[in-house]
């Protein structure tokens, strides 16, 4: 899962002299939501929680800022987003063997049948109970920690302009 923000044109072409000011800002904002989003991920594992990462670049003309979770699942499906978030009933999940879920499943001493087929009927209780950060389709939300950083960034630029 790969997150990108850009600010771009405005900022870069009127504020050349300000960018690093502003890449300072930026980065302080989100890894202030990264924080967020790794004390959010339940921690299990902690395999999904800890594999939050940020990056800010300068990439011409645009301050370009990257939050990647690379955990994967077993079947190298991107694991993060599904941790943070919850799984929405639907369909069974993975939970043969090998699986997250059956491992989970056996050190509690619950059939991973029963607990894949609970959550194909209901979802999972952080689908349901939140809190969110990103919609199914993996967009930030309007009160999640990269939505608020957004926010608090255009404020920052705001306030740096003023300054200069």
């Amino acid at each position: 899962m790969e997150i990108r923000y850009r600010r771009t044109d405005y900022v870069a072409n009127r504020f050349k002299s300000l960018l690093p000011q502003i890449q300072d800002a930026i980065e302080t904002r989100f890894i202030d939501a990264a924080a967020t989003l790794q004390s959010d991920t339940p921690q299990d594992t902690g395999k999904a929680a800890g594999a939050w990462d940020i990056n800010t670049r300068l990439k011409g003309k645009d301050i370009e800022l990257t939050i990647v979770n690379d955990a994967k699942t077993e079947t190298g499906q991107p694991y993060g987003l599904l941790a943070l978030e919850g799984r929405a009933p639907g369909k069974f999940p993975p939970y043969g063997d090998t699986s997250h879920l059956a491992r989970w499943a056996k050190v509690r001493g619950i059939p991973p049948f029963l607990v894949a087929r609970k959550i194909a009927r209901e979802g999972t209780e952080r689908f349901k109970d939140g809190p969110h950060h990103f919609s199914q389709d993996g967009q930030p939300v309007e009160d999640g920690a990269i939505s608020t950083a957004i926010k608090l960034v255009k404020q920052d630029i705001q306030r740096i302009k003023e300054k200069s």
